[in-house]
């Protein structure tokens, strides 16, 4: 079994860090986004916006513990039910559908039992917004909170 990165929080940059053997330095960010749901007083949810990238522009190899430390902050994340966790696959650089495809396979292989997931595409004329809610199936507002989500995909879409 593989173990995990270390990961600690950098104060003056607001994110989370960690360096692998290879030395490359990825940043974590958890963002409240509590705006998205604000709308709906009702829910008993805390919606973070997460992403993670390395810290500068280099050739990545292929690493099995970054998905191993990513994997381990993520179920440090939903040990608190309340938490939903919104994932937006950065597009500017055109590579979103690449990191959809990564988070998708992580997101098969170590949380499905855990987690229930809303995937969403917003299409815009300039941008395409690719993501997923991701929230504890035993949540016990999972119905309000499948609800809310095609509701905010739906507001989302419609500022195209």
């Amino acid at each position: 079994m593989l173990k995990p990165y270390r990961i600690r929080f950098d104060d003056d940059l607001k994110v989370y860090v960690f360096t692998t053997t290879n030395r490359v330095t990825y940043h974590i960010t958890l963002f409240d986004r509590r705006e998205l749901v604000q709308d709906y007083p009702h829910l008993k949810v805390r919606v973070l916006e997460f992403s993670f990238y390395p810290s500068k522009p280099q050739v990545r190899t292929n690493d099995p513990r970054v998905e191993v430390t990513i994997i381990h902050l993520l179920n440090d994340i939903f040990k608190k039910n309340e938490n939903v966790l919104l994932v937006v696959y950065e597009s500017t650089d055109g590579k979103h559908k690449a990191r959809q495809i990564l988070f998708e396979k992580w997101y098969k292989r170590n949380t499905t039992q855990l987690l229930e997931k809303v995937n969403f595409a917003l299409h815009m004329p300039d941008l395409d917004i690719k993501g997923m809610f991701l929230f504890r199936k035993d949540h016990p507002q999972r119905d309000e909170i499948l609800k809310a989500t095609k509701e905010i995909k739906d507001e989302l879409q419609s500022y195209k």
